[in-house]
């Protein structure tokens, strides 16, 4: 028999008894106790019954308070762990919301400076509002969206009240100078751009909006330079060859180099809408060039409108085809009458059709509108023969004339404002004479390089 006896040992160092049985004068039923090794007596627990006492070493003590945790602790550092757990689930799942919300504030932005956007911004807005760790953000954003809508002076409400730094810093004052520029404020956008090319003479659109600037002045040689310098920067950007094209067009009417400059537009993937209007312009230069063939292709990429199809009749009669000509002509006169150069087309189809009665009321509908139109007046000088009006013929050869000398005197107002950027009389008399010539806009143009507001 075995009886393990720890417990009776105290706290020392525990051994195990064990009591067995043996004979008594050797024979069975009777009991005596036996010592071995180091073995301690222990009292007879009967005097009829012999125990034989072996004391071995046990493992030190171990107290059942050490392993034992009161609950109350066990609960509340497993409630600890899943609230820090939460936590920072929270926290870095914030922390990816705001990383989006960035990029997406950095993704309109970019988009535009570039033009107007692509997609509704108010949802994007809407949450920007909600947070005022945004509202930097959310006021830049509503000022650049509110400007690509033509409102510049609700844009300056929200762009005049933030200073942004940082990666915020240029968009900002970008917009803001071009929202002064849109405001008629031109000497606050001349002082904005001025310091911008200073800080940021490697920005490609600081580079042009000096351009414009200049080019209001009527220092078209320098804002030349400065487009040059912007497509250097951004060899991407579309923007300055179309300029480049305007200008030369407008200005020097040089269609050749135009005519490269919309190229290489062209070829930087701008965006679909300006992508039809610098087609159009093309055909229209190659017109002028008498490209005729190569012009109408290009026009032929151009989805239908009006102004679509003044160039394709031009191309078409310069190619003489002139019944396609006269059939698109009829579709252009239902569907818009009073467009300009949709009279003047039908004037020219008339005449080389030998209607010359037609070809005369459609011309005066046209001089009605531009005096100075030129080739209006060129063409009723030939109707008018056409049809045995000698001495109205002369009358209009007359005013042909008169005509003439103010496109002159133009042109060479324009070639002294270039060479004297600070003559304003000059500019306001160009100002003058471009209202004459049916040019409002040049008309503002000049009055602005004078220091003058726009009437």
């Amino acid at each position: 028999m075995q009886i393990p006896m720890a417990a009776f040992l105290g706290d020392g160092d525990c051994q195990r008894v064990v009591l067995t049985t043996a004979p008594r004068n050797g024979r069975s039923g009777g009991l005596r106790t036996k010592l071995t090794d180091d073995a301690a007596s222990l009292p007879l627990l009967s005097e009829s019954v012999h125990f034989r006492v072996v004391l071995t070493p046990l493992s030190p003590p171990v107290r059942m308070t050490s392993r034992i945790r009161p609950l109350w602790l066990v609960a509340a550092v497993a409630i600890l762990g899943l609230g820090w757990g939460g936590f920072r689930h929270w926290q870095l799942q914030r922390q990816h919301e705001q990383q989006q919300l960035s990029q997406q504030v950095e993704s309109a932005l970019e988009e535009l400076r570039r033009g107007p956007a692509s997609v509704d911004l108010r949802p994007l807005l809407d949450r920007l509002e909600q947070d005022r760790t945004w509202r930097e953000d959310h006021r830049l954003l509503a000022g650049a969206e509110r400007l690509r809508r033509g409102e510049a002076d609700r844009a300056l409400l929200f762009l005049t009240s933030i200073e942004p730094k940082g990666n915020r810093l240029l968009p900002h004052q970008l917009f803001l100078g071009e929202a002064l520029y849109q405001a008629g404020r031109i000497p606050e956008a001349d002082v904005l751009f001025a310091r911008l090319v200073r800080d940021f003479p490697n920005d490609a659109d600081v580079q042009r909006w000096v351009a414009t600037i200049l080019y209001d002045r009527g220092q078209v040689n320098p804002a030349m330079a400065a487009l040059e310098r912007a497509a250097e920067l951004d060899p991407t950007a579309f923007l300055p060859h179309r300029l480049m094209a305007l200008t030369y067009v407008q200005e020097f009417r040089q269609y050749d180099d135009a005519i490269r400059h919309y190229r290489l537009a062209l070829e930087r993937n701008p965006p679909a809408e300006m992508r039809e209007e610098m087609l159009r312009e093309l055909a229209q230069c190659l017109v002028f060039q008498k490209e005729f063939g190569e012009a109408l292709d290009v026009i032929q990429q151009v989805s239908p409108s009006p102004r679509q199809q003044l160039v394709q009749i031009e191309a078409l009669r310069g190619l003489g085809e002139t019944e396609q000509a006269v059939t698109v002509w009829n579709q252009l006169q239902t569907a818009s009458p009073d467009l300009e150069g949709v009279q003047l087309l039908g004037a020219l189809l008339d005449l080389d059709q030998g209607e010359a009665q037609a070809a005369r009321d459609r011309l005066r509908k046209t001089l009605a509108r531009d005096p100075h139109n030129l080739v209006a007046r060129n063409q009723m000088i030939r109707a008018c023969q056409l049809l045995g009006e000698t001495e109205q013929a002369k009358a209009e050869a007359e005013r042909l004339q008169q005509s003439k000398e103010l496109h002159e005197r133009h042109d060479r107002l324009a070639t002294q404002a270039l060479a004297e950027p600070a003559n304003a009389e000059v500019r306001l008399e160009l100002a003058e004479i471009s209202g004459q010539l049916g040019r409002p806009a040049d008309a503002v143009r000049w009055r602005r390089s004078a220091g003058q507001p726009s009437r």
